[in-house]
């Protein structure tokens, strides 16, 4: 469900996600909106097609082209996070998951600052808010005569600020003696 105002079909054109359309995905795209999202018509009027059934097909393949799923995000005024952890569950999902795939969801998340820490875990769910602990990931706890901690790279390290703001980060760096050099903050 859709809880922005959607753009109006002058104020997608105007966008970069559309200019960059082929003139038939936007077409395609152009009728998908005055049809109220009915695919197999909007291939049909933007592509030669033989049939309604080779439409219905070709829906599938023309509507996952990612610049075509970009241009309908902006026009639905899609959150762009929650749209990629969609797409890490259907992943998780996927029996066939290439390498590849994955390699080109971690650029994804990458390239948009999305920590591994933020996406679903393998069940699908959603990770804990940065200042909820998740069910399963608690905090080492260390006993009182034990000496400080170490730590190595990636372990992910809470601290309060000194407004009792919560920070939670990935180790990056660490001495020696296994103490934090360097964190990378995770943003939520």
């Amino acid at each position: 469900m859709h809880t922005k105002d959607r753009l109006t079909l002058d104020q997608l054109r105007a966008e970069q996600c559309y200019i960059e359309l082929t003139p038939k995905q936007k077409k395609m795209v152009d009728h998908f909106i005055i049809s109220n999202g009915d695919r197999v018509a909007s291939v049909m009027a933007a592509y030669a097609t033989k049939s309604e059934a080779n439409a219905r097909v070709l829906a599938y393949e023309f509507f996952a082209s990612p610049r075509v799923v970009a241009c309908l995000a902006a026009y639905f005024q899609n959150d762009p996070f929650e749209d990629f952890k969609a797409e890490v569950r259907k992943a998780y999902r996927n029996k066939k998951l290439t390498v590849a795939q994955v390699s080109a969801l971690k650029l994804h998340a990458d390239l948009n600052g999305w920590g591994s820490a933020l996406l679903p875990d393998q069940h699908g769910r959603d990770a804990a808010k940065p200042d909820e602990p998740a069910a399963t990931e608690k905090a080492p706890t260390l006993p009182a005569n034990a000496g400080p901690q170490r730590f190595k790279i990636g372990d992910r390290v809470t601290e309060r600020d000194d407004q009792g703001i919560l920070h939670i980060g990935r180790v990056t760096a660490v001495d020696s003696d296994g103490q934090v050099l360097d964190a990378e903050e995770i943003i939520a």
